[in-house]
């Protein structure tokens, strides 16, 4: 399912093309794409590393707190 949507996504990505506001007609190449594609996917495996390492340190602390 998920190998479906990232080919169905690629494909689509693919035949998009971006048009400067101010008239220039300079198209985006599939390397221009692909390059913000696997930094978008960098960025979101960092985030996701750092919201699990968020939460397990929460958790953490909240094991951790003193009984009174």
């Amino acid at each position: 399912m998920f190998a479906v949507w990232t080919a169905s996504r690629h494909r689509i990505s693919g035949e998009m093309e971006m048009v400067r506001v101010g008239g220039s007609s300079g198209g985006s190449t599939m390397e221009a794409i692909e390059k913000a594609q696997r930094l978008q996917i960098i960025l979101l495996f960092f985030f996701i590393v750092v919201a699990i390492g968020t939460s397990v340190a929460i958790s953490i602390l909240i094991g951790l707190k003193p009984k009174v």
